[in-house]
């Protein structure tokens, strides 16, 4: 029952970095085909508008670190637009890397200080998860064919791209990755900004590419200690926050050119036209030394490059570097970094952790199920939806791999808050794993636990407890007292508790969960912030409004290294925290808190959720005593 893949369409957004946006509401099949055969038809980052409107809602999609250029159709003539298009094309080609916004991530150890860590380490892990998953990949006979059949799509009205697109059919193989990385083509923009903006549909169906890349870096890398070199333009924005990281590591979140040449980058920085507030000219000075323990591969690509003599060092998608230090330079700022082990930052526990959730098997290969997960880990619920089905619809009807299928998409169906398809789908789940597994396997009290949620959700308290305690009970028969999947249920049977009135026992619950990951969790795991946030909610319904903050604050720390910044558990815990500070009649707290909340609640679940009523009826509550 194999299916194709679901391609992302060609008009799902700009695929590279480069845009011409040519606006002239006299344009005309004749004059654009004019401009087309005058241009020499390698225009395959042009795009066309005759409407204000259209034009304006494809600006719109355009992604931070996209560059544009927009043609006026009405004051500019056709040779303008042609001698326009030429010149950014040559540019685009002799500055394949140089042009290039870097997609970078920061890992700050320090507490509270500048941008949140929320929006710093929580980045950094996912990423270096999204990362990890697509270099595993599982090679399948169908993934250049998949690529090849979307960049048909993409370019169908381009014929010199098609032609490349055809070279690229025909021609490549895995021993040839480096040699069309480097060529100056649209297959060098469509994989760095893929990789920049995450357009998971995009990096999945090149995931082939990426794996290739890489075991050609690892089979040619250096061995030596290097010191490299880059050439950059930057953003005010970009430079300052790398200017507040000083100290702390950051990952690269895609393959990162280097040159041994010190003088070329230098040269360089010094051709380039003067800083301004918009663009900022640095040099990243890198010293990287092969010898260490789990250092990812870097090699010298100049004999495979197809472009010679430039000398040039790639080092591997997702590197992590320790920033040294910034200082200002005559022509302008000069970063140097330190390449890192990948043991060598404190998230290396948690990173480790959610690997093992995900794959078991440190060296197991991923495949369309556990890219979903990861996507699910990074809160892209609907994306991580569309490859659970993948994997279900290339599955035979009596696959036992189908349970496990339909008891991920319940889950997404709960945290997406649609209740009644989550119990259907565990339904499903839990007839596969009873026919295929036995009753009495733990498999199967995994899908009843759920099921405990799904029930609880939905206010049937009474078959959610009896649920949970089906799954409890055949925990303790085949994995004793103390393991994780123990703690779950006490977090489950917690909440049942605290909804019908008997918070002590509820308290209990939850403090039995939280010794048992203790045990068993990095202090840093998503888990241990769900058992602290379920106690401050009973300690505030208690009257104990310090504990309770120092509950929810527990909470927030550790999703601010292990959760995406829209992940649910971090709505709930905000809303926890307004509805203490409202206690407090600390108004202004409670009004921030709880409307951090609503926009994650909107943001996750459908407008008539009750959660999504609780926190807005807190937020009128707020203001009729702030007005």
């Amino acid at each position: 029952m194999a299916t194709s893949h679901p391609l992302p369409g060609p008009n799902d957004g700009n695929l590279e970095t480069f845009s011409v946006v040519w606006l002239d509401a006299a344009i005309n099949d004749t004059k654009f085909i004019n401009a087309q055969r005058r241009i020499g038809k390698s225009i395959h980052y042009l795009k066309t508008f005759t409407k204000v409107d259209d034009c304006e809602k494809y600006l719109k999609s355009m992604h931070e670190g996209d560059r544009i250029v927009l043609i006026d159709g009405v004051t500019e003539e056709l040779d303008e637009v042609v001698v326009l298009v030429l010149s950014i094309q040559d540019k685009s080609r002799s500055q394949r890397i140089l042009d290039q916004p870097l997609a970078l991530d920061i890992f700050d150890t320090r507490a509270n200080q500048g941008k949140s860590s929320t929006e710093l380490n929580g980045q950094f892990v996912h990423s270096q998860l999204l990362i990890n998953c697509l270099m595993r990949m599982r090679s399948t006979p169908n993934d250049k064919a998949d690529f090849v059949s979307f960049l048909k799509k993409a370019y169908a009205h381009n014929e010199s791209n098609l032609t490349i697109v055809r070279e690229f059919e025909r021609d490549y193989t895995p021993n040839q990755a480096l040699h069309w990385y480097t060529r100056p083509c649209f297959l060098f923009q469509i994989l760095n900004k893929a990789l920049r903006v995450q357009n998971v549909d995009v990096l999945y169906l090149i995931r082939f590419f990426i794996r290739d890349v890489g075991r050609q870096l690892e089979e040619y890398k250096l061995i030596s200690p290097i010191t490299l070199y880059r050439y950059q333009l930057m953003s005010k924005e970009e430079l300052d926050a790398l200017r507040n990281s000083v100290g702390q590591l950051i990952s690269v979140n895609s393959f990162f050119s280097t040159s041994r040449d010190r003088d070329i980058a230098f040269f360089l920085l010094s051709a380039a036209g003067p800083s301004n507030n918009d663009c900022q000219k640095v040099i990243f000075e890198i010293h990287a030394d092969p010898r260490l323990e789990s250092i990812k591969a870097f090699a010298d690509i100049t004999s495979f490059s197809a472009i010679q003599n430039e000398e040039e060092v790639l080092m591997t998608l997702g590197s992590i570097f320790r920033l040294v230090s910034i200082r200002r330079h005559d022509l302008g700022w000069v970063i140097q970094m330190r390449l890192c082990s990948e043991n060598d930052h404190d998230l290396k526990p948690i990173i480790d952790k959610i690997k093992y959730d995900v794959y078991g098997d440190d060296n197991a290969r991923s495949n369309a199920g556990t890219y979903g997960h990861v996507l699910s880990l990074m809160g892209k619920y609907s994306e991580a939806e569309k490859y659970f089905n993948l994997i279900r619809s290339e599955l035979c009807p009596d696959d036992k791999k189908l349970g496990a299928c339909y008891q991920n998409l319940a889950i997404l169906a709960a945290k997406k808050g649609n209740h009644d398809k989550s119990l259907e789908l565990e339904q499903k789940a839990l007839a596969i794993k009873r026919e295929k597994l036995g009753s009495d396997d733990p498999h199967v009290a995994d899908v009843l636990c759920n099921m405990s949620g799904s029930y609880y959700e939905k206010g049937d308290y009474k078959q959610a407890l009896e649920t949970c305690n089906n799954a409890l009970a055949i925990y303790k028969r085949t994995l004793g007292e103390d393991d994780l999947k123990i703690a779950g249920c006490y977090l489950n049977m917690g909440s049942i508790h605290e909804k019908i009135g008997k918070n002590i026992e509820a308290l209990e619950y939850f403090h039995k969960a939280l010794s048992i990951q203790e045990k068993h969790l990095p202090s840093d795991h998503y888990s241990l912030g769900q058992s602290h946030q379920n106690i401050g909610m009973l300690q505030y319904l208690l009257g104990h409004s310090e504990v309770s903050l120092e509950h929810f604050k527990k909470a927030l720390q550790t999703y601010e290294k292990s959760c995406a910044s829209q992940d649910i558990n971090f709505a709930y815990t905000y809303y926890g925290m307004g509805c203490v500070y409202i206690s407090k009649k600390m108004f202004s707290e409670a009004l921030m808190y709880s409307n951090k909340a609503r926009d994650i609640f909107l943001k996750q679940l459908p407008p008539s959720h009750p959660s999504v009523f609780a926190v807005e009826r807190n937020i009128q509550h707020i203001k009729r005593f702030t007005k």
